[in-house]
């Protein structure tokens, strides 16, 4: 059993993009935006955590799964999120 340090929750496309694409602008300077970010969680297989300082984002296909960003606020890193 994986206990988690953060409390993180299953993120929503229509209700979470606007929020996860303003993280992802604080953290990359190519960021996706907030149709980006939606549109690939309405994608079959992708899902993302997050928490009010980060985010991950995966797909799961074909019985393999790769993470397609993971973003931790500046001012929240080196605390253990990631």
């Amino acid at each position: 059993m994986v206990k988690l340090l953060f409390d993180v929750t299953p993120s929503d496309a229509s209700r979470d993009a606007a929020s996860l694409a303003a993280l992802h602008a604080a953290c990359f300077a190519g960021a996706w935006d907030q149709t980006a970010i939606a549109q690939l969680l309405d994608t079959p297989g992708t899902f993302a955590f997050h928490h009010h300082d980060g985010f991950v984002m995966a797909r799961a296909a074909g019985g393999e799964a790769e993470i397609l960003t993971l973003a931790v606020a500046p001012a929240a890193r080196g605390r253990g999120l990631g």
